[in-house]
């Protein structure tokens, strides 16, 4: 390939990668607990995703070589932070990233997000908060009780309450009946 098509097939690519992000950014969540160094393998990958771009064969599984990609990367900070303990046993991390499920294609990801969105709405107002404290601002039940005034264990209840809640709501795609927070 000349320089314009290896740079035309470099943007192909990282429109791919744009695309599927999220579902990346999902499938390091379950390998890394922390949001940050989620944050940061994201921004990895893509660097590395557009350095072997011309690697990339269109039409091949683009899905299945960014989580070789991650995978990679996820082993490799596993072996630089030695020192710490380990997020996982190493075979526990390749049996994780083996059985990992094939992803949903990206179109039917921003249905899903509609119907989470629309679930969402359905709980009662106190629940709907403390879900978006949690899950959107990231603060632990901790932080959530003391802002909320009330015992970490009641926005622990909450929280179950309205993960149930949107479970139901996500599977039936029916009205689900409002959170009642025990906290208020």
């Amino acid at each position: 390939m000349n320089p314009p098509e290896v740079h035309a097939h470099t943007l192909r690519v990282q429109a791919l990668y744009v695309q599927h992000q999220n579902q990346l950014r999902s499938f390091l969540h379950s390998l890394v607990p922390d949001f940050a160094t989620v944050d940061d393998l994201v921004q990895e990958c893509f660097l590395t995703v557009s350095e072997k771009a011309p690697e990339f064969e269109m039409g091949s599984n683009f899905g299945a070589w960014v989580r070789s990609i991650a995978r990679f990367k996820v082993l490799a900070l596993q072996r630089d932070h030695a020192r710490r303990p380990p997020m996982l046993a190493p075979e526990v991390l390749e049996s994780l990233i083996l059985s990992a499920p094939d992803p949903t294609p990206p179109e039917h990801e921003n249905a899903a997000l509609e119907s989470l969105r629309q679930c969402l709405e359905k709980l009662a107002p106190a629940a709907r908060e403390i879900v978006r404290m949690r899950y959107f601002s990231q603060w632990g039940p901790l932080e959530i009780s003391r802002i909320r005034e009330c015992s970490a264990n009641a926005i622990n209840v909450t929280l179950a309450r309205s993960r149930d809640a949107l479970r139901r709501c996500m599977d039936s795609q029916t009205a689900s009946p409002e959170v009642t927070p025990s906290c208020s």
